[in-house]
Parts: C-alpha cells; structure tokens; sequence
C-alpha cells in the first residue's frame, strides 16, 4: 500500500512498507498450514499499519469468498478458516 514509518524500541525511526497483495498471500498460506486462526494471533506482534493492512486482507478474502470468519462477540477475537472449496482445489493443484 504505502510507506510508513515506525520507531523501534530503540527510538529509531525506520521505513515499513506494508503491501495488501503480500498480506493476503501471507494470510492464505498461514491458513492453509494451521487450518483456523485467531486474528488477535495473527496480529498479536505486528505494528499498527501491519494490522490494518491485515484486516484489509481479511475483508477482501471474505469478499472473495475465499475466507470465512467469525466474531462470537462485539469486540471480541475473529476466527479466520479459509473456505474448504478453496482449501481443495489448492489440495488439488499441489497433487495432494
């Protein structure tokens, strides 16, 4: 998406580049090794812009129909599963 720039625990400032495209492949292949997860896990060590790049990823997967999710209560963690449809035709495709 952009530049952004965060301090480390050091107080230096460093340049981050968050991209949505890079964000989504990383959520599918964590998905596809562990099956469901947790956002607040997902998101647990990542700095801010990273997070809100990752809810982007999350909603555009949902959108696709690639993604499901679920949020118990206001507020509460999200439980991210990627759709079995597409978790079998990845299975497919890798010969599995």
């Amino acid at each position: 998406l952009e530049d952004f720039k965060i301090k480390d625990p050091e107080g230096a400032v460093k340049k981050l580049v968050v991209r949505l495209e890079d964000k989504i492949i990383e959520l599918l292949d964590r998905l596809g090794k562990e099956g469901k997860n947790s956002f607040n896990l997902l998101a647990k060590t990542k700095p801010k812009m990273e997070i809100i790049v990752l809810f982007l990823a999350v909603l555009h997967l949902a959108r696709d129909r690639k993604l499901k999710f679920e949020q118990k209560e206001k507020f509460g963690d999200i439980i991210l599963e990627k759709e079995a449809e597409v978790a079998a035709l990845e299975e497919q495709k890798n010969g599995n």
